[in-house]
């Protein structure tokens, strides 16, 4: 069959595949709607976009905080908030000195892990200490730490 395309499609026209619609694919994207699949692509790109960006925000400006949190909790002064990783605002009711972050409700513990972007898996000590580091009233220097927090050596 010379001359005969061999594939289903060949030889339409580009318009002819946005136009054209398959009933018997309910579940999957129809060529149709290449133009709605393309749009909510960009809206998802776009949504990542910021909230990568809110994120590494967030994270720079903690950092240098950390280190001051750290001064500060060893000069027994009052520590600085800490930026949200999800909203990329200060955190609210941030504890004020290193006794009130041991203090915290696990509860309140939890929060304020999920509100820095941490991990709230793990035992009690470990969601403490892993509170305190991602505070900066902690430093995770030496073996002992990390198989604290990750129960592992790497």
């Amino acid at each position: 069959m010379a001359g005969t395309p061999s594939q289903p499609g060949a030889g339409k026209s580009p318009q002819a595949f946005l136009v054209q619609t398959d009933p018997s694919t309910d579940n999957n994207p129809r060529p149709g709607n290449v133009g709605a699949l393309l749009m909510e692509l960009r809206r998802e790109v776009a949504e990542l976009r910021e909230t990568i960006g809110r994120q590494l925000l967030a994270d720079r400006r903690n950092a240098s905080i950390k280190i001051g949190n750290r001064i500060a909790a060893r000069d027994g002064k009052e520590l600085t908030a800490l930026y949200s990783a999800m909203t990329g605002d200060q955190i609210p009711q941030f504890p004020e000195t290193a006794d009130a972050v041991s203090a915290m409700s696990e509860q309140k513990q939890y929060r304020l892990l999920q509100a820095l972007g941490e991990s709230v898996t793990g035992s009690s000590d470990a969601r403490n200490m892993r509170l305190r580091l991602a505070i900066g009233i902690e430093h995770g220097e030496g073996v002992g730490v990390k198989t604290f927090l990750f129960g592992q050596n790497d």
